[in-house]
């Protein structure tokens, strides 16, 4: 029989199947695994309990959709029990399929991934439950994974779950020459340090294997001490704060590269961060998390952009992913889900036969632009910007910048300079007003010629437009 994630008695060292739903309309139900043991079946079939209750309650799953079983330890087959809407793996219907660690059966409205598992515990779940474990420490702990994993986001996690009445202070160790750390880490007379402002709570040293021989020494210090004397003082004061720190590298790694006294007060608890290629689970949150970020409101994601999205290895971890939604947003012509552009499809490595729109214009098309901002005409068809100034100022800020230098992206910054000049906004708020932005002229006709690049936005320069002048 399947067993449920709930299902306390599970053999942690014996090799199994797990499926995962990724993809549910009520995302409550997202996270729900079924192991699939050796001899194993389970049923994907509405109303059926494999899941727990009311997972498989979708109107467009048959009673008995299709059957998942293990004939052995290697072997995991799908076979469709004749069901009116068709069984699909990675994107093609079947009616029976051997299935591979990191397949995606989609049956109904639902998405299941198909991973290979020890005790039925994935690479997601053993993290939350690492994380769940610092809550009720105080010990000093170490994130240790690749670059753009999320180990900023995992920081601040484990700082609420403890219950830190204070903030979390980050530490960019490879920012803070030797100049710098004195008055940056101990403060003077006017103002208090990095360390003494974490106060009672936490303190997040990120990067620390980029931390100055200087730095080093004195982070040491104060992990054996935890009191803190400013520039010119002549008293020391306690802090409370608990300490995370990142690394990139491996502990093993950290430890050859800091100092071995350092290394063993940075790993009293070490939560190893696995890449996002090894939690699956978790990219279809993200995307959301990050389409409501840069549309400014929640979108869901067309069924062929979260496949391909699931399907992806993520060499750039979080970061890439980001990027990719970011692209789709302003790609997203405003009707219906968001869907899988060309330009998408291409970074994520998708058939073109699953794009949902184009992202260049069709050649012969004629486009001419102001280049103040305030108008553009597509096609014969104009589109008056002069009452709406903010898109007026972006629009002729990526104008001056193409006549410049065509192949030149504006970053973000530059492009809340240029839309709000001489307001202070904090960096987040800022990129949501950019986005959102963005997403707007998109919308109203700048779909095709507005590209994004690594470094920020452009407009396209292999397309032919004519600027003109007032």
């Amino acid at each position: 029989m399947p067993h449920s994630a709930d299902d306390s008695e599970v053999d942690r060292d014996a090799p199994s199947w797990t499926l995962i739903i990724v993809f549910h309309p009520d995302h409550a139900h997202e996270g729900r695994r079924a192991e699939v043991a050796a001899g194993d079946g389970v049923l994907l079939g509405r109303e059926a309990a494999s899941f727990g209750s009311g997972a498989l309650d979708d109107s467009k799953l048959s009673r008995e959709h299709a059957n998942v079983r293990a004939n052995t330890l290697d072997e995991l087959h799908l076979d469709d029990q004749g069901s009116r809407n068709g069984s699909f793996v990675n994107g093609r219907r079947v009616t029976t399929k051997q299935l591979t660690d990191g397949d995606i059966i989609s049956a109904g409205n639902l998405m299941l991934l198909v991973q290979r598992t020890r005790g039925g515990q994935t690479a997601a779940a053993a993290l939350d439950s690492a994380l769940t474990r610092l809550a009720d420490s105080t010990a000093t702990c170490l994130l240790a994974g690749e670059p753009g994993t999320g180990k900023d986001h995992l920081a601040m996690a484990v700082h609420e779950r403890r219950g830190r009445t204070g903030s979390l202070i980050p530490i960019r160790c490879g920012t803070l020459t030797d100049e710098l750390v004195p008055s940056e880490l101990f403060g003077d007379e006017n103002r208090p340090g990095l360390l003494e402002a974490a106060g009672d709570g936490s303190v997040y040293l990120d990067a620390v294997e980029d931390a100055s021989e200087l730095l080093r020494q004195s982070l040491l210090s104060f992990l054996d001490s935890r009191e803190v004397r400013r520039i010119g003082a002549t008293q020391t004061t306690h802090v409370d704060a608990h300490v995370i720190a990142s690394t990139r590298l491996t502990p093993q790694r950290l430890g050859e590269t800091v100092p071995a006294e350092l290394a063993q007060r940075l790993q009293r608890v070490v939560v190893e961060v696995p890449p996002l290629r090894q939690r699956r689970e978790d990219i279809l949150p993200l995307a959301r998390q990050f389409a409501e970020q840069f549309s400014g409101s929640p979108q869901p994601l067309h069924r062929k952009l979260r496949l391909a999205l699931l399907r992806h290895s993520y060499p750039g971890n979080i970061r890439e992913l980001q990027a990719i939604v970011e692209n789709a947003v302003i790609d997203h012509d405003g009707d219906g889900p968001i869907g899988l552009s060309s330009d998408v499809a291409a970074r994520l490595d998708a058939p073109a036969t699953d794009v949902t729109c184009v992202s260049k214009m069709s050649a012969g098309t004629s486009f001419k632009i102001a280049a103040t901002g305030e108008w553009f005409r597509l096609d014969g068809e104009r589109t008056d910007l002069s009452k709406r100034r903010t898109l007026r100022r972006i629009v002729a800020a990526l104008v001056q910048l193409r006549q410049r230098s065509p192949d030149t992206a504006m970053s973000l910054d530059d492009l809340l300079g240029a839309g709000w000049p001489g307001e202070e906004v904090i960096a987040e708020a800022g990129r949501i007003r950019v986005h959102v932005a963005l997403t707007t002229l998109r919308k109203l006709g700048l779909r095709a010629v507005i590209v994004r690049r690594d470094e920020g936005y452009l407009l396209d320069s292999t397309v032919p437009i004519a600027v003109v002048d007032g």
